[in-house]
């Protein structure tokens, strides 16, 4: 019997193939790059909540947090692409609308139309939805916020990238049905990415328009609704010799989905960095507070109204740390905590932490 090809291994392969074929090609073809991400850990965990953590109340586990295989590469001066492949159990899922399924984190090509304007088709990260928060990717981020996590990441669509004066613009138009939503319309995007005296400050100020028709069927019936999400992120970046300091402030708003009620999240995220021994040592400590506010209080499992504190403390080495600044390998220890305070009086406060020793691997070859 002939095995499915999903469209992600289509990508990944044609990928390969032009790679590996435009590698020995003389001329208009002069960069292809393969590189693979990854990071594990040894972790200790520990919950009030034995079905928080991977399901485990306390567990010893060792773990791979992160594993990406990327292809990107330069085809001519005007065009470049990028696909970045998941290396996950989630391979073969699809969402039903782009037929990439979340295996597939980036597969895009950019277009330079002038010194000023670029343009990006295809899958792409949803440009600010997170703030200076979002510009890590999980490789680098012990744990993300309450409401950087419940923001749309990867969608298909296209980007408008204008840059004037080391001011960056980012507006996009993207996919935002899923599983269960069918999609009426497009989501838009509107991102703000600052550089202020002498790149000290990097502001970013980020809107998103969700809109989206959820799906379900019941006795027989198709029952449909229409909502729309908005996000709104505002934060900056100050850097000043060997400190850097971040501060994030986010919120969503969730439009009920059907048999639900509206949600609100909102999230203060700060996060100091030292760059020591030439950036070789990085101690870093991270803190949020989060509020969740809507959805029925008392029986609703799926969404939890809640007041959460958590902070992160984290030791980073980058023994391979040059002159160029490239951080392609690290051993780190971090602990996180957070402690979650239900608004329903009847469930019981949550606290859940997690103390990790590791490393991380970037690997970008020719």
């Amino acid at each position: 019997m002939m095995k499915k090809f999903t469209f992600t291994r289509s990508v990944l392969f044609s990928t390969i193939a032009l790679v590996s074929a435009q590698s020995f090609a003389e001329s208009g073809f002069p960069n292809h790059q393969v590189g693979l991400y990854m990071r594990a850990d040894a972790q200790a965990n520990q919950s009030d909540d034995a079905t928080d953590i991977n399901g485990d109340k306390d567990s010893n586990r060792f773990q791979f947090n992160y594993l990406r295989l990327n292809f990107k590469g330069q085809l001519n001066d005007k065009t470049s692409y990028r696909v970045r492949y998941r290396l996950d159990k989630s391979l073969d899922a699809g969402n039903g609308i782009d037929s990439t399924g979340p295996g597939v984190n980036y597969a895009y090509i950019d277009r330079t139309v002038t010194d000023n304007l670029k343009v990006r088709l295809g899958k792409q990260y949803f440009a600010g939805v997170c703030g200076r928060e979002g510009d890590y990717s999980g490789q680098d981020v012990y744990k993300y916020s309450l409401t950087c996590d419940v923001n749309p990441f990867y969608r298909t669509g296209v980007a408008l990238m204008p840059s004037f004066n080391g001011q960056s613009f980012v507006f996009s138009a993207v996919n935002t049905g899923d599983e269960t939503s069918n999609q009426d319309d497009f989501g838009y995007a509107a991102t703000w990415y600052g550089n202020l005296a002498e790149g000290m400050f990097e502001p970013i100020v980020s809107y998103v328009y969700f809109p989206r028709t959820e799906q379900k069927a019941a006795g027989g019936a198709i029952t449909a609704k229409s909502s729309a999400d908005s996000y709104f992120t505002v934060g900056t970046r100050f850097t000043k010799d060997i400190v850097q300091l971040e501060a994030d402030y986010m919120r969503a708003d969730i439009e009920s989905r059907i048999g639900e009620e509206d949600q609100s999240y909102d999230t203060l995220a700060l996060q100091a960095r030292l760059f020591m021994m030439g950036g070789k040592l990085q101690p870093l400590v991270k803190f949020e507070t989060s509020s969740s506010d809507g959805g029925d209080v008392n029986t609703d499992d799926n969404f939890k109204p809640l007041d959460r504190n958590a902070y992160t403390v984290a030791l980073e080495y980058y023994p391979d740390r040059g002159k160029d600044g490239v951080n392609n390998f690290r051993v780190h220890a971090a602990y996180w905590k957070s402690t979650d305070d239900f608004k329903n009086s009847a469930k019981k406060d949550l606290d859940t932490s997690q103390l990790l020793l590791g490393f991380s691997l970037n690997f970008t070859g020719a």
